[in-house]
């Protein structure tokens, strides 16, 4: 999926770089993964380089209905 409503911002309370996006959903769908990585793609994919890797800790499924990612509302990535 393609992230939506990207932002970049800078979080002075935490002195940290942030970076953001929309939830991610995919709907009638059947899937099962463990974590997601995030990647900016350059339209080659030897070149397109990783963002982040998030391990959801246990498998996340969906059979049939909707596959959500919730991102943590403190951003994405945060960069001290």
């Amino acid at each position: 999926a393609t992230l939506d409503s990207k932002t970049t911002t800078q979080d002075n309370t935490d002195d940290e770089a942030v970076f953001d996006a929309a939830d991610v959903t995919w709907t009638t769908s059947s899937i099962t993964a463990r974590a997601a990585i995030l990647y900016e793609y350059t339209g080659v994919t030897s070149t397109s380089p990783l963002i982040a890797y998030i391990d959801f800790g246990a498998d996340k499924t969906s059979d049939g209905g909707t596959f959500q990612i919730t991102f943590n509302a403190e951003g994405i990535v945060n960069i001290n």
